[in-house]
């Protein structure tokens, strides 16, 4: 057996050039993430939106012209998003105006589990600590609403300006993302074809084969994850208000909006109704029957439903979809958690159909790394090698 070969330096070499060739370009590409994300991010949003909206106007375009199909799709996106604002913003503030009587709750469970660390110990520490924190809050509250008498007390161009300044910036946003969506699907076929140009003009059918694997994976993928999102918001939503929680239109849109932050979303949105079912209610058994109800309806989901629906929607293994939400939600923040399945899934389909871009097939996908007959020989040598270690 040939166990030296002098040509494998030459070899290790090309090999090791590449290797830095992919690292540069690798930190290149992520260094432009995250500094053109101002550009990126309101375009990738809009992606998002224009492949959940791109089934409806192809509905829709069967009864009216492009445009106008165009137009009735996204006006009543706009209108349902409207709706849906407004139901949570007048949520949002009976909660914070009704904060106020739950602190007689607050005061006597801080009694309730005073009297039970009468004793001394980490516990009495620990609510002493509650306490102090609580009367810091209520002192440092109440000079708070000073300013606001100021202000009334100054021009109301003032006023007007101090309230609009903050949310120009989410508008303008809102209003790039809105025309984007527009012109994306109401260009969706020229854009198909100048992609098939740009990345594969020599081989038309493996780049046609490649977009339309990725819009359909992603079309699929985004449209389950609303609809068993939706059935979560409904079944916390109607849960709770059957344990009597104020308020579970809220929260249930909120689990559900959390929900598509992979694996953590459904825990991040059971941490705030059951705080508030902790502060409403005078006895101890509503936070836990809040939170049972929310982590019993995500396993019924995520166990049950979601396998027998996806299938093999995505072809990820949950490890790279965890790193893929912790990648995208350092580089772009909330907005890159919610991305970070869709920008995943096309990394995939980049890895599956271009040769060089193989190794992200290799990394993120949950097909077999190794054929049959080579995990059979791995395994022989992982027990031989554990055998001479004795």
């Amino acid at each position: 057996m040939k166990l030296l070969d002098f040509a494998q330096p030459e070899r290790g070499d090309g090999r090791l050039g590449r290797v830095a060739a992919v690292t540069f370009i690798g930190a290149t590409a992520i260094a432009a993430l995250y500094f053109g994300q101002e550009v990126l991010i309101p375009t990738a949003i809009a992606v998002l939106f224009a492949f959940i909206l791109g089934p409806a106007v192809t509905v829709v375009r069967r009864l009216l012209p492009l445009p106008l199909a165009v137009a009735a799709v996204v006006l009543g996106a706009l209108v349902v998003a409207g709706l849906v604002t407004m139901l949570i913003m007048n949520q949002l503030a009976e909660v914070a105006g009704s904060l106020t009587g739950y602190q007689a709750n607050l005061h006597q469970k801080i009694q309730d589990i005073r009297h039970l660390s009468e004793g001394g110990g980490a516990l009495s520490r620990f609510v002493s600590m509650v306490a102090s924190l609580g009367r810091d809050l209520a002192v440092t509250a109440e000079p708070a609403a000073a300013p606001a008498v100021r202000v009334q007390s100054g021009s109301d161009f003032a006023s007007v300006a101090a309230f609009v300044t903050p949310l120009m910036r989410p508008l303008l946003t809102i209003v790039i993302v809105v025309i984007l969506v527009v012109f994306i699907l109401l260009d969706r076929d020229h854009l198909s074809d100048q992609f098939v140009r740009l990345f594969g003009a020599s081989d038309v059918h493996a780049t046609s084969e490649a977009i339309g694997d990725a819009a359909n994976r992603i079309g699929r993928v985004l449209s389950l994850q609303l609809l068993t999102n939706f059935g979560f918001a409904v079944l916390v939503g109607g849960g709770l208000f059957g344990l009597g929680m104020p308020n579970p239109v809220l929260w249930g849109l909120l689990a559900g909006a959390l929900r598509f932050i992979p694996y953590v979303g459904a825990m991040l949105g059971a941490v705030l109704p059951t705080l508030i079912a902790f502060a409403v209610t005078p006895g101890w058994m509503q936070p836990f029957l809040v939170l049972g109800w929310i982590v019993g309806c995500d396993l019924i989901i995520g166990q049950i439903v979601e396998p027998l629906l996806f299938g093999e929607s995505t072809g990820i293994t949950p490890l790279a979809l965890i790193l893929s939400a912790i990648f995208w939600g350092t580089l772009w923040g909330p907005v890159g958690l919610l991305l970070s399945t869709p920008l995943t899934i096309c990394l995939l389909v980049l890895g599956t159909h271009v040769p060089h871009l193989g190794f992200l097939q290799i990394l993120l996908g949950d097909a077999p790394a190794l054929a049959p007959y080579q995990q059979i020989y791995h395994r022989l040598i992982r027990k031989a090698w554990a055998g001479w270690s004795y």
